[in-house]
């Protein structure tokens, strides 16, 4: 897809589900936020496989 959508989770029963190879961003959480991650691969702590650029994450879908 192209384009940014913002959405605002609100309350303790919203969740998101964000597919694979989509850009995402965390802002303005509150002191009591949990993010709850899960993922098909194990984690990675030196962190080679993770895109933290978003010029070159799009640049990367061109590949």
């Amino acid at each position: 897809g192209e384009g940014m959508e913002s959405i605002e989770l609100i309350g303790g029963k919203s969740a998101i589900y964000i597919p694979h190879m989509v850009w995402h961003g965390f802002y303005e959480l509150s002191g009591d936020a949990i993010i709850l991650a899960l993922s098909s691969t194990n984690y990675d702590p030196s962190r080679q496989d993770y895109c933290e650029d978003y010029q070159a994450f799009k640049e990367s879908l061109s590949k």
